[in-house]
């Protein structure tokens, strides 16, 4: 991590990222990767729209 914020050389860098990769991977039991839609923009007349046990969005019974 010091090399990625430190350093200027590109090589370097690039193999301060596999480094660190390969450290994540082998150290890691389960690397989640997911996306949580987010609603940023909304109007009151929304109704219905919920999230469930894992932040997900629920828009199934979402109405005007």
């Amino acid at each position: 991590i010091a090399t990625l914020t430190t350093s200027d050389d590109a090589s370097a860098q690039k193999a301060a990222v596999k480094q660190l990769d390969d450290s994540l991977i082998e150290q890691a039991w389960a690397i989640g990767t997911y996306n949580v839609p987010q609603l940023y923009v909304s109007t009151k007349d929304l109704t219905g729209v919920a999230r469930d046990h894992q932040n997900a969005l629920l828009i199934d019974q979402a109405s005007f």
